[in-house]
């Protein structure tokens, strides 16, 4: 993400300069800051020099280790996603920040997609009325993933879990975005693991807003079966799909899925670039006025929430295959 999606990004920002890159593997930070022309290269972050912002992009299982340094040293942070391990962990580093005066953000980029922001508008506007209910899901059967062992996504401590982490952090994060949830009470949880890796999560449970209480929902991230990848909400009278991805589209159906029209967005992102373009100039912008962007950690809370109860409830009801 560093390598070909940031620093690219922020090389082009106005007024904005890269000054170090920092990783435990010093040759490939070397390599990388040469490659995009940064003036330092760095081993550990107690090395680094004064800067007003920092990307952390490491993986969540040791994000830990750097955050009270960064606070510390008095830096704005701006993390990948998935933000944190846990609610207290997520409410921990918001605080530490508000504590120093300082921003933190997180990087949700499908915040920027085009169906995504005017379904977001839809619902804030109540334009098809009362929500009945809720269906999000994203998943396709994986082979191989082309890495070795060696790769930091085989180890659940480092990433946090799984698949509900690694992809279905994006997902749930569009939801509540879309709907402004503001709680999310779950039912039951179920995964498939193998080497205390999630494959495949299903969450059944019933979510709140301020516009609407109690709506059944159903999360499911996978990576054994295709599903029927979308956001899907089910209106009186009518089904809203957003896609999820950048070039996803947001379109009516009727409630047995047929194709009424497609709904049109000018704004957001239409690529992965812009919407990291979007998400750094949102934040540059928070951390110079002091007040909170799109992508403030606030907004993700109840995203970590969600996550953490799954991982809870199956570890202590041993819902998994």
């Amino acid at each position: 993400m560093v390598k070909d999606m940031h620093l690219p990004v922020l090389r082009n920002l106005d007024d904005v300069t890269v000054l170090w890159v920092c990783d435990k593997d010093f040759d490939r930070a070397r390599k990388l800051a040469r490659l995009f022309g940064v003036r330092s290269a760095y081993r550990s972050i107690t090395e680094c020099s004064d800067v007003d912002i920092v990307l952390v992009a490491i993986p969540v299982g040791y994000r830990h280790e750097v955050m009270d340094d960064i606070f510390r040293r008095g830096w704005n942070v701006f993390c990948e996603k998935p933000f944190a391990l846990s609610r207290a962990e997520h409410e921990q580093y918001v605080a530490s920040a508000r504590a120093n005066h300082l921003q933190i953000g997180v990087g949700f980029l499908r915040r920027y997609g085009p169906a995504t922001l005017k379904a977001r508008e839809i619902v804030a506007g109540r334009h098809l009325g009362d929500l009945v209910k809720v269906w999000a899901s994203e998943g396709f059967r994986t082979k191989r993933t082309g890495k070795d062992s060696g790769w930091y996504m085989t180890d659940p401590r480092v990433v946090g879990g799984g698949v509900l982490m690694e992809t279905g952090s994006h997902l749930i994060d569009q939801l509540c975005t879309i709907l402004g949830v503001s709680s999310f009470g779950i039912q039951s949880c179920t995964q498939t693991r193998y080497a205390d890796l999630d494959f495949e999560t299903r969450i059944e449970g019933f979510l709140s807003s301020d516009r609407d209480a109690h709506v059944p929902a159903t999360i499911e991230v996978s990576r054994l079966e295709d599903l029927c990848n979308g956001i899907f909400l089910q209106f009186r009278s009518v089904l809203l799909k957003c896609g999820l991805f950048f070039e996803g589209t947001l379109e009516l159906l009727t409630p047995d899925g047929q194709p009424i029209a497609r709904l049109e967005s000018d704004g957001g992102a239409r690529t992965l670039g812009q919407a990291l373009f979007l998400e750094w100039k949102d934040f540059v912008g928070q951390c110079r006025t002091g007040e909170p962007s799109y992508v403030d950690a606030d907004t993700a809370i109840q995203s970590t929430a969600i996550i953490e109860q799954c991982y809870d409830i199956c570890s202590r009801t041993g819902s998994t295959v």
